[in-house]
């Protein structure tokens, strides 16, 4: 797969405007009148005739997208960033943790001669571990940050909403909270995780 365009704003809080989409990528998703409220967005060729479309959006209403989208023959699939992100670093951690247990154990029970090998490949396993737990780092930082925006620009929609919007943007706002509270959460266990095991 080859990446076409990739699109990103100054800051993630910043939403890219109508003109600032190029014309031929606007004509080439199929959307000439397409207003990008995201902080990124990508176009693949998946083969001749084929592109992907992957772009990280804030839906209100998924139905527009779906409908223009299915007249296009095209499929949407949805899925969450950021969980996406945080199992995979769980995943990692988790198979981490196991592979350093069983090399020590193994270790521990090894000739001399077979030892020298298995520190190589404990300090292997600890490296990966410490690389992991950067991830975890860099994700809990950047998940802080991009809900720190989200709240802001939510709360600035809603000192200028009324009634019913008002109501929608507030659970929204608490939404989000609970999301990156929860998300935070896991990405401490992750980091904590992996400090243990490489200290163990």
């Amino acid at each position: 797969m080859k990446v076409c365009t990739k699109l990103r704003p100054k800051c993630a809080s910043e939403l890219l405007q109508k003109d600032e989409v190029p014309e031929s990528l606007r004509s080439r998703v199929g959307f000439p009148d397409l207003a990008v409220k995201s902080p990124c967005l990508h176009v693949i060729d998946v083969e001749p005739g084929k592109v992907a479309v992957v772009a990280e959006a804030w839906e209100e209403w998924v139905t527009p997208v779906d409908t223009r989208i299915e007249e296009l023959g095209g499929i949407v699939l949805r899925r969450v960033r950021g969980e996406v992100i945080d199992a995979q670093i769980e995943r990692d951690v988790k198979t981490l943790r196991t592979e350093l247990a069983s090399l020590r154990d193994e270790q521990s029970r090894a000739l001399k001669d077979q030892r020298a090998k298995l520190d190589a490949k404990i300090e292997r396993a600890k490296s990966e571990l410490h690389a992991a737990q950067d991830r975890a780092k860099a994700a809990l930082d950047a998940a802080t940050h991009e809900g720190e925006a989200k709240i802001r620009l939510l709360e600035e929609r809603l000192g200028r909403a009324r009634g019913d919007a008002k109501t929608k943007i507030d659970a929204r706002i608490k939404a989000t909270r609970a999301e990156y509270q929860r998300r935070s959460e896991l990405l401490r266990q992750a980091w904590d995780l992996a400090r243990q095991a490489v200290a163990g």
